[in-house]
This record gives C-alpha cells, sequence and structure tokens, in this order.
C-alpha cells in the first residue's frame, strides 16, 4: 500500500509539474513574440517599456527554471534579443526629450557602437538606413533596424528550445 502511495504521488507531481514547465517557456516565447506583434501593428512608448519589462521578468523566470538551464544557448539568445529592445527604449526616450535628441552624433562614444553591431545603419535614409547627410544616426530610422536585429535573436531563440 506505501509503495503505490508513493508512486501515486510520484506520477501526480511528475503530471502536474510538466505543465509549469512547458507553461514557462511558453510564457517566455508569448513574451517576446508580443513586443514583436506590437511593434509590427504601431506601439507607443509607455506599452513598449512595459512589454520589455514583462518579457525580462519571463526570461528570468524561466533562466532560473529546471528547462531553462537545459536551454543555455536560446537563453542567451533571448538576452541578446533583450539588450537590443533595452537600447531601442533608450534610443526612443532619447529621441522624444527634444528637437536636439533625434540623431547620435559620430562624436558621441554609442556611434561606434551602433555603426558596428548595425552595419545597415550606415545606408543612407534612402537605402533603408539610418544615416543623414551630416554623417548622424536617425533615431527615427535606426530603431526599426535594432527591432529586425531583436526579432531575429528571439526568433532564433525560440528554435533553441
Amino acid at each position: 500500500m506505501t509503495k503505490l502511495k508513493i508512486a501515486l504521488v510520484a506520477f501526480l507531481g511528475l503530471l502536474l509539474g510538466a505543465p509549469a514547465f512547458a507553461q514557462s517557456s511558453r510564457e517566455l516565447q508569448r513574451a517576446f513574440m508580443k513586443i514583436d506583434a506590437q511593434i509590427e501593428t504601431g506601439i507607443n512608448y509607455r506599452v513598449y517599456n512595459v512589454l520589455v519589462g514583462d518579457a525580462n521578468l519571463e526570461l528570468k523566470l524561466y533562466a532560473a527554471s529546471k528547462e531553462g538551464v537545459q536551454h543555455p544557448q536560446a537563453i542567451a539568445s533571448f538576452k541578446s534579443s533583450l539588450l537590443q529592445y533595452a537600447l531601442a527604449a533608450s534610443l526612443w526616450e532619447r529621441k522624444l526629450q527634444g528637437a536636439g535628441w533625434k540623431t547620435i552624433s559620430p562624436t558621441e562614444p554609442m556611434y561606434r557602437g551602433l555603426v558596428t553591431s548595425y552595419p545597415d545603419a550606415t545606408k543612407s535614409l534612402k537605402e533603408g538606413g539610418a544615416m543623414c547627410d551630416d554623417r548622424t544616426l536617425s533615431i527615427e530610422f535606426l530603431l526599426p533596424l535594432i527591432w529586425q536585429r531583436a526579432g531575429e535573436q528571439s526568433k532564433l531563440a525560440m528554435s533553441l528550445m
């Protein structure tokens, strides 16, 4: 009788525990897909920051789970995606501060990192890049490039799960 109880408890534990792990990865994927979907349909700054915060929380929860520990490459890709979404948030905030902050000058420390990380940004605005005539980067045209790369990283992460 005791062996039967132990077996029953173990079975129920596995049965009830499995959906929790699946839910964790599903929620993580959903959080990142939500950001991408909102960007595609149009998003405002406040909603964007909430979505990025939600994705950060889901990533932390998943990374701490047993399933997350088994997928370090997926975690790394999600973290890369999240860093890019956070970069976009900080640039977007800068853009909202006023007219003088809508571009990034070649003399600014972040300029080199941006053109290295996002080579398409060096294309002219007409060519789909973010480079203005005066060699500054337009934040308005840089954001879609960052979002595109972040979306690619999150899709890669999902394929690694």
